[in-house]
């Protein structure tokens, strides 16, 4: 619905024949190809920056929240590094 809104802005000629479509103006019957190219790519571009942006945000609070994680099991285990510490053995110390 976004592509098709944005895309309409590139129509240079209507065809008002159908009298439903968009406040009565019709299918569009020429569209700009030099308009048409810079508001397409230029859409598709900003919908996958935003998608790329969103995936690195929750990258980056995923590490966050793990190191948080690890910082806060490391300060309830005395004694124990964070390195020291291992996933597979639930968390408790790994002696070396």
């Amino acid at each position: 619905m976004y592509f098709g809104r944005v895309i309409d802005s590139a129509c240079m000629i209507w065809d008002g024949s159908t009298g439903q479509c968009d406040e009565n103006k019709g299918a569009c019957a020429v569209y700009s190809p030099s308009k048409f190219r810079h508001i397409y790519f230029g859409l598709a571009a900003c919908i996958k920056l935003f998608a790329i942006m969103g995936s690195l945000t929750l990258c980056r609070l995923m590490i966050v929240r793990r190191n948080n994680a690890r910082r806060t099991q490391s300060e309830d285990t005395p004694g124990a590094t964070p390195s020291s510490l291992s996933p597979e053995t639930g968390g408790t110390t790994v002696s070396t």
